[in-house]
C-alpha cells in the first residue's frame, strides 16, 4: 500500500522509483500494490509507475471513458494495463484459495485458545516503569479498601482509533478485570469507584445502554430510506440491528440500492431508560446531516447549521453538536435520529462516501463535581488505582495531537488524589508518550498501551503478580512536547515536510544531543533482578554472534530481554552514538541462568545509508558491542573488527 505523501517531490503513488526501482527491482515484490484511501492522484501517472490497485471503490481516476481515451491517445501504453491488471487477478486468485463465499457474513472466533493467546500477548506487552517501597504486587488476600479510579478504569480501550479499529467479540474493562482477582482472594478487599475525569472527545458509543424496538438491550434499529424524513407514504427498503451508536456506512450494501447511489436516508432508534432521574446530554456528529429527537423532541440539531470538525475518516465530517433533557428515572424514551447521506451534507465535500452520523448519551456532570466525587473516594482508601491515558478517539489516523499532554482534567485527578492518598498506583493506557506531570507523586506506574479484548485481565495480572510485568517500552518517553527530535520541523509548511531529524529519532537523538529523557527507550521492571555476565562475541565474514549469560537473581520467576546495541568507534559520518541491532526475551525461574545467543549479519549491524552512492555502506572499523536491558542500561561490553569497506542494496 503506498503513502499519502510526496518523497523527493513525486507522491509515492506515482513513484516508479519506489513502485518499480525499490519494491520490485531491489525488494523483488510480486505481489499487487494498492494506494491508500483516497491516495491516488492521477490515471496515467499512477499506472505507469506501477500502482495496480486504486483503493476505495468506485474509482475517481480510472472510469473507463477517461482511461480508454487516454489508451487509444497513445498516452498509456496497453502493455500498462496488462500489466497493473495481472497484478489485481494474482490478488484475487489467491484471495479464492481462502475458499470465504461472496458476502459472508461475519462470525466471531469463539474459541479458547485465542482468548488465551489474546491473554499472552497482553501480559507480556504491559510495561511497569515504576515501582517504589514495592508496592506491587497487590495481595488479593489482604483487607483493605482499594479505589479504582478513573476514566479508563470502567471503559475498554483496547485500540487505537482508525484503521487501528475493530469490532472485538467481547471486552473487558481494568475494573472488571481488578474485580475478578477480588474475588479469586473471597472478596476480602473492598473495591471503590468513581470515574474523577472525563476522556470523551464526544458524548460516546451508546449502544450498550439503549435497547431495540424488538427489546433486546445493545441493539438499536436501523431503518433505510430511499426518500427524506416527512415525506408522505414513506417506506424502508431495508431495515437492520446493528451494536453500535458510531455509524460509518462506507460497507453498507442492499438489493435495493445501486452501487453509485449516496443520496439515501436512515433512522438509527432505540429505547433508553435512566437509572437516575436527572438532566441528560446528548451529542451527535455527522458527515451527511443529522438530528437527534427524544419522544418526539428535537434535542440536537446537526443538520439544519452545521460547523466543520474531525469526525470520521480524514476529519470530513462535523464537530459534535450537544443539547440536554431532563429525563427520569425508570421512564423508557425512545431515542430516534433522522439522518440524510453524504449529499445533504451542507459544508464542502468532494467525497464519494455515504457517511455516517455518530451519537450517543450521558448524565449531565461538570469535571469539578466529578474530581471532587474522586477525591472523596481516595481519602477513605487503603491504596488508590488510577487509570488514566488517551483513547481511540485522541490516538486515530486523519489528524495529529496538538500536544503529549492528557486531555481534560486527568492531570488534576491525579495531583487531587496525590493529596489526600500516598499509596497511588496509575495505569496509563496509550499508544504514544505522554506528559506525567505528577509522576514523583505515584509509587508505581504501569504503562498498558491498548491491550486488545484482554486489555482489563491482563492489567489485572500484572497487578496483582499473576504475570511477573516483562514489557519494554519500544519508544522514549521525553519529559515534555518541545524536547522531541522533530519538534521544530514537525508538520506541512504549504505542502513541503522537511524530516530535519533524518535518523536522530527517538534515542538515537536524545543519547547524540545528552538530553535526559523521562524513561527510556527499551526500559521496563520486573518484580524480580537479573544479572548479566560471561558476554562472547564471535565473527565471520557474515555474521555477528554474541552470547552471554543470563541470571534470574530474585525470588520470583519472570522474563527479560537481552538488548544488543552497536555502536561505531570512528565514524565516518554523523551517526547515532548506538543503534539496537537485535532482542530476545528468555524466561527464567528464580535463581536459574541461561544463556541467551544473538545472531545478526555483520552488514545489518554495522552499514549506514550512504546518500551519495544511494547504497547501504559497511565501513572497515572497530565495533563496540554493547548489551543490556534498557537503552540507558548497559551492563556488559566487547568489540570486534571489520576488515573491508563495501556497500550493498537489496534485503
Amino acid at each position: 500500500m503506498t503513502a499519502y505523501n510526496k518523497v523527493n517531490g513525486v507522491h509515492v503513488s506515482e513513484s516508479k522509483a519506489i513502485l518499480q526501482g525499490i519494491l520490485r527491482n531491489e525488494w523483488k515484490w510480486d505481489g499487487c500494490t494498492m494506494s491508500d484511501w483516497y491516495g491516488t492522484y492521477s490515471t496515467k501517472d499512477s499506472l505507469d509507475a506501477g500502482l495496480n490497485l486504486e483503493m476505495p471503490g468506485p474509482t475517481r481516476f480510472r472510469q473507463v471513458l477517461q482511461t480508454v481515451h487516454q489508451v487509444q491517445a497513445n498516452l498509456i501504453h496497453p502493455k500498462v494495463i496488462d500489466d497493473n491488471v495481472r497484478q489485481v487477478l494474482k490478488l484475487i486468485n489467491q484471495g479464492l484459495k481462502a475458499g470465504i463465499p461472496a458476502d459472508v457474513i461475519e462470525s466471531p472466533n469463539n474459541s479458547p485458545e485465542s482468548s488465551k493467546t489474546l491473554r499472552k500477548v497482553g501480559d507480556e506487552s504491559i510495561v511497569l516503569l515504576k515501582n517504589e517501597e514495592s508496592i506491587l504486587p497487590l495481595s488479593k488476600t489482604a483487607k483493605e479498601t482499594i479505589a479504582v479510579i478513573g476514566p479508563n478504569a470502567k471503559a475498554s480501550q483496547d485500540s487505537g482509533g482508525g484503521s487501528a479499529s475493530l469490532t472485538a467479540r467481547y471486552k473487558t474493562t481494568p475494573y472488571g478485570g481488578i474485580e475478578e482477582k477480588v474475588k479469586e482472594g473471597n472478596n476480602s478487599i473492598k473495591l471503590e469507584y468513581a470515574l474523577g475525569a472525563f476522556l470523551d472527545k464526544n458524548v460516546p458509543d451508546s449502544a450498550a445502554i439503549l435497547e431495540s424496538e424488538s427489546g433486546k438491550k445493545g441493539l438499536i434499529t436501523a431503518r433505510f430510506y430511499h426518500t427524506a424524513p416527512g415525506t408522505p407514504d414513506r417506506k424502508p427498503f431495508d431495515e437492520l440491528s446493528l451494536n453500535t451508536t458510531r455509524i460509518f456506512l462506507n460497507d453498507f450494501k442492499s438489493d435495493n440500492l445501486s452501487l453509485e447511489q449516496l443520496l439515501y436516508y436512515a433512522d438509527f432508534s432505540g429505547y433508553f431508560t435512566p437509572e437516575e432521574s436527572s438532566e441528560y446530554e446528548f451529542g451527535c456528529s455527522t458527515f451527511g446531516s443529522a438530528q437527534v429527537f427524544v419522544d418526539g423532541k428535537l434535542v440536537v440539531d446537526n443538520k439544519t447549521k452545521q460547523v466543520k470538525g474531525d469526525a470520521f475518516f480524514l476529519a470530513m465530517g462535523t464537530r459534535e453538536e450537544r443539547g440536554s433533557i431532563y429525563l427520569e428515572k425508570g421512564k423508557k424514551y425512545l431515542v430516534k435520529v433522522e439522518f440524510g447521506t453524504s449529499p445533504t451534507y451542507t459544508l464542502a465535500n468532494g467525497s464519494q462516501e455515504p457517511g455516517g452520523v455518530y451519537f450517543g448519551v450521558r448524565i449531565k456532570s461538570s469535571p469539578e463535581d466529578e474530581l471532587a466525587k474522586a477525591v472523596k473516594v481516595a481519602k477513605s482508601a487503603d491504596k488508590v488505582v488510577l487509570v488514566v491515558g488517551l483513547s481511540k478517539e485522541w490516538e486515530s489516523e486523519g489528524f495529529d495531537r496538538p500536544d503529549m499532554d492528557i486531555p481534560g482534567y486527568t492531570n488534576k485527578l491525579v495531583e487531587e488524589v496525590a493529596k489526600v492518598n500516598p499509596n497511588i498506583i496509575v495505569v496509563n493506557q496509550s499508544g504514544s508518550p505522554v506528559t506525567l506531570p505528577w509522576v514523583d507523586k505515584t509509587k508505581a506506574l504501569v504503562h498498558a498501551w491498548y491491550g486488545g479484548n484482554e486489555l482489563g485481565n491482563t492489567i489485572a495480572d500484572v497487578l496483582f503478580g499473576d504475570y511477573n510485568p516483562s514489557g519494554k517500552l519500544s519508544v522514549s518517553f521525553p519529559k515534555r512536547l518541545e524536547d522531541n527530535p522533530s519538534f521544530v520541523n514537525f508538520g506541512s509548511n504549504k505542502g513541503q515536510v522537511w524530516y530535519g531529524e533524518d535518523v536522530f529519532v527517538g534515542y538515537r537523538f536524545y543519547e547524540k544531543v545528552g538530553r535526559e529523557v523521562l524513561f527510556p527507550f527499551g526500559f521496563g521492571l520486573s518484580y524480580t533482578s537479573f544479572d548479566f555476565k560471561n558476554l562472547k562475541v564471535d565473527t565471520t565474514e557474515d555474521s555477528l554472534v554474541v552470547k552471554v549469560d543470563v541470571t534470574n537473581t530474585g525470588k520470583v520467576d519472570g522474563a527479560e530481554a537481552v538488548q544488543l546495541y552497536i555502536e561505531q568507534a570512528n565514524p565516518s559520518i554523523n551517526r547515532p552514538v548506538k543503534e539496537l541491532k537485535d532482542f530476545e526475551k528468555v524466561f527464567l525461574k528464580a535463581g536459574e541462568t541461561k544463556t541467551v545467543e544473538l545472531e545478526v549479519s555483520i552488514k545489518e549491524a554495522t552499514s549506514y545509508w550512504n546518500s551519495f552512492v544511494n547504497q547501504w555502506q559497511s565501513d572497515k572499523d572497530t565495533y563496540k558491542v554493547l548489551v543490556g536491558n534498557s537503552s540507558d542500561n548497559i551492563l556488559v561490553k566487547d568489540e570486534f573488527t571489520t576488515k573491508k569497506t563495501f556497500t550493498w542494496s537489496g534485503l
